[in-house]
C-alpha cells in the first residue's frame, strides 16, 4: 500500500480554512466567477500574460481586471480552476443549452418546473434557458452548416455570393425527423445533389437544401421547422423572440442560425462553445476509403469552424466563442488555416468586404484571438501513449495551454487507464488540472462529458435514432460509464472540473454535497 504523491498539500491542507462558498445567482457554478483577480495554488495573483495569447481580447496588457468586461472574467475562470482555499470550483456547461420544463423562480420558494412550457434542445429557448434563467456563463451548442460538402472548390464556400448557402445553424441530428417540418413534394425542396436519393421528405438533410426554396434563404426555412422534446413531441403553446432588428419574430423551438445565437451571447456576456458536427460522409462519397472520409471530414470541419470564427469576427466577438475539437491537431489546424485563406468577412457597419489573414502568418495571429477545447482521447480504444501526446501537442501548440479554455477529456470508467494509472497524477482529470509542463502552480481545467439519458430508452444519435451507451467500450473490455453521474460526479479532481452535461443543477448539488465531506485528492492502491 502507498499513498500516491499526487494527493496534493494544496488540495488538503488549504481547503481546511475555509468552507465551499455557495452562490446564487447561477445553476451551473459552486463558486462565484473571481472578480478580483485569479490565484494560482499558493494564493498568488495570476499574470494574465501566463494564460492567455497577447492576441486575445482578454490579455488586455496593462489593463486591470476592473476595467476587462464581465464575458473575460467568466473565461478567466473557465481556464483556471480555483484551488487555493476552495473544496471545489465545478463548472456545468450546459450540453445544447437547458432543455426540457421552463425553470420558474418564485421570491421565497424553492426553483420550480412548468412542465407546460418545455425548451428543445439547440434552439434559442434552451439557450436563453441557460444563460438568462440559470444565470450560466457558458453554454455548449451543436454547429452544422449548409452546404456541398462534395464541391472540391471549397473557396466556393466562403465566397460573398454564396455566403447564405454556407450558414451555420444549430443543429446536432442530421435528419429532420428531429422535427415537425413538412416539404412540398416538389423538386424545388430536395437537395441539388444529383447522387443524393431522397427517400421521402423527412428523409432531406437540413444541410442539402438549396440555396434558395420557394424564395426563401434556407437557413429562413429551417426556421418554420419546430425541434421535438425530450418525449418526442412539438411544443403547442409557442414563445416567440426576435433575433434582430428588421426581422420577424422566430418561434423559440425552431431551428436557429449560429449568428442569432452569437448575438444574444453578446448581450448577456456569455460564451459559446462550439462544438462542430460532421454528418456521416459515406452517402457523398461513395466507395470512398476509411483514410478519405477522415479527411474529408476534418475538411468539413476546418470549413465549419473557420466559417464561426469569421461571423465572430465581424461583430467583435471572438471572445464570446470556444472552439471544440476532437480532430488531431495535426489535422485540424492547418486546414482551419487554410479555410481561412479562402474566407472573406464583411463589415456590418459599412458592408465593405476584408481579408484580415490574407497571409500565413496573419492567420496565424488571428487564430490566436480563439480559445480551444480539444479532445484528445474521443474513443476509449485510443491509447494513453496517444492521449498524452496530442494534450502535449495542444499544450505546446498553444503557448503552455494561453489558447487553451479546457482540455475535454474521456475517463470511461474506474476500470480504464484514464482513471488511475497516470504516473504523477490519479487519473487524466488531475494530470490536465497540474501536470503539464511550465502550469504545475496555475491549474488548467479538465473538461467531461456526462452522457445523460433523453428519456426511457437512452440517448438520440446524430440521425434521430434511439442508442444505449454503457455496454462494452471499443477496446472491448471496460464498461462506459459516462452515463453514471453518480461516478461521474465522484471522480477525484471532478470538483475542479468542467462537465458537458444536460443536467447542470444536478451535478452541483452533488459535487457541493460531496466536497462537504472532504474527499480526499488521492487514492491507494
Amino acid at each position: 500500500m502507498k499513498i500516491h504523491k499526487m494527493i496534493l498539500a494544496f488540495s488538503v491542507g488549504l481547503i481546511t480554512s475555509q468552507s465551499l462558498p455557495a452562490i446564487a445567482d447561477s445553476d451551473c457554478q459552486t463558486l462565484d466567477t473571481p472578480e478580483l483577480g485569479l490565484r494560482d495554488i499558493n494564493g498568488n495573483i495570476v499574470d494574465l500574460s501566463t494564460i492567455y495569447n497577447k492576441e486575445h481580447f482578454c490579455y488586455r496588457d496593462g489593463i486591470d481586471y476592473y476595467d476587462r468586461p464581465a464575458v473575460c472574467d467568466a473565461l478567466d475562470h473557465l481556464k483556471v480552476p480555483q484551488m487555493y482555499q476552495n473544496k471545489a470550483d465545478f463548472i456545468g456547461i450546459p450540453h445544447r443549452g437547458i432543455w426540457g420544463p421552463k425553470r420558474i423562480v418564485k421570491p421565497n420558494k424553492p426553483i420550480g418546473l412548468d412542465h407546460s412550457i418545455q425548451q428543445a434542445e439547440n434552439t434559442f429557448g434552451a439557450i436563453e434557458a441557460a444563460t438568462v434563467d440559470a444565470k450560466c456563463r457558458f453554454v455548449e451548442i451543436d454547429v452544422a452548416m449548409m452546404g456541398d460538402i462534395k464541391r472540391d472548390d471549397y473557396e466556393h464556400s466562403h465566397a460573398i455570393n454564396a455566403g447564405k448557402t454556407w450558414q451555420l445553424f444549430l443543429g446536432h441530428y442530421f435528419r429532420l425527423h428531429a422535427t415537425d417540418f413538412e416539404i412540398p413534394n416538389t423538386s424545388e425542396a430536395y437537395s441539388d445533389f444529383d447522387d443524393i436519393v431522397i427517400s421521402d421528405s423527412y428523409s432531406l438533410r437540413p444541410m442539402n437544401m438549396m440555396v434558395r426554396f420557394q424564395g426563401r434563404e434556407a437557413t429562413s426555412e429551417l426556421s418554420l421547422a419546430h425541434m421535438r422534446l425530450r418525449d418526442q413531441t412539438i411544443q403547442k403553446d409557442k414563445e416567440t423572440w426576435r433575433p434582430s432588428l428588421g426581422r420577424g419574430k422566430l418561434d423559440k423551438d425552431s431551428y436557429v442560425r449560429f449568428d442569432d445565437i452569437l448575438k444574444h451571447a453578446i448581450d448577456t456576456n456569455t460564451v459559446l462553445m462550439v462544438d462542430p458536427k460532421v454528418p456521416g460522409l459515406q452517402d457523398y462519397f461513395p466507395g470512398a476509403s476509411k483514410k478519405t472520409l477522415e479527411q474529408e471530414g476534418h475538411l468539413h470541419e476546418a470549413r465549419l469552424l473557420a466559417r464561426a470564427m469569421v461571423l465572430a469576427y465581424e461583430r467583435d466577438a471572438e471572445h464570446h466563442v470556444v472552439l471544440k475539437t476532437a480532430s488531431p491537431l495535426n489535422e485540424i489546424w492547418d486546414k482551419v488555416s487554410l479555410m481561412l485563406s479562402f474566407s472573406t468577412a464583411v463589415s456590418l457597419d459599412s458592408g465593405l468586404e476584408t481579408q484580415p489573414w490574407e497571409s500565413k502568418t496573419a492567420r496565424e495571429k488571428f487564430i490566436k484571438k480563439f480559445l480551444w477545447s480539444p479532445i484528445p482521447n474521443k474513443s476509449a480504444s485510443i491509447s494513453k501513449k496517444d492521449t498524452l501526446k496530442e494534450i502535449k501537442a495542444w499544450h505546446k501548440k498553444t503557448n503552455n495551454s494561453r489558447g487553451i479554455a479546457t482540455y475535454e477529456v474521456a475517463l470511461y470508467s474506474p476500470y480504464h487507464w484514464t482513471a488511475y494509472t497516470m504516473s504523477d497524477s490519479m487519473n487524466l482529470l488531475t494530470y490536465v488540472l497540474t501536470g503539464l509542463k511550465g502550469r504545475s502552480k496555475i491549474p488548467v481545467r479538465p473538461a467531461m462529458w456526462s452522457i445523460d439519458p433523453m428519456g426511457d430508452k437512452g440517448t438520440f444519435g446524430r440521425e434521430y435514432n434511439w442508442k444505449f451507451f454503457g455496454n462494452e467500450t471499443a477496446a472491448g473490455k471496460e464498461q462506459d460509464m459516462r452515463g453514471n453521474q453518480l461516478w461521474m460526479s465522484s471522480i477525484p479532481g471532478v470538483q475542479y472540473a468542467a462537465m458537458n452535461t444536460d443536467m447542470p443543477i444536478f451535478y452541483r448539488a452533488t459535487i457541493s454535497e460531496k466536497v462537504d465531506k472532504a474527499i480526499p485528492f488521492g487514492y491507494k492502491d
